[in-house]
């Protein structure tokens, strides 16, 4: 008997005791599951977006830039001298 009353009070207070654990483990528990599932889906997210570069990156790389039209060699002074033929500045009117 006396053993019995030596354990009554851990027994009345083992109820409390055990909610008290569950809110000490679950709720820290709960945190860290949805930290878990928010990291998991930046870092999805994440390696998402660096494919996408690589996937489009490529092209960048290989893009060669546009060469103008016209070499330099090719071009005509900017500053011509008029020609010292007659009739050079009139328009032809021969049909083409």
């Amino acid at each position: 008997m006396l053993f019995l009353l030596l354990f009554s009070p851990f027994l009345i207070f083992l109820p409390i005791l055990l909610l008290g654990g569950i809110i000490f483990v679950v709720v820290p528990g709960g945190f860290i599951i949805v930290l878990g599932g928010a990291f998991y889906f930046a870092s999805a997210g994440l390696i998402g977006l660096v494919g996408l570069a690589a996937k489009l990156r490529p092209h960048a790389i290989h893009a060669k830039p546009q060469r103008s039209e016209a070499s330099s060699a090719r071009l005509r002074p900017t500053t011509r001298t008029p020609s010292k033929r007659p009739g050079a500045d009139a328009p032809s009117t021969a049909a083409g």
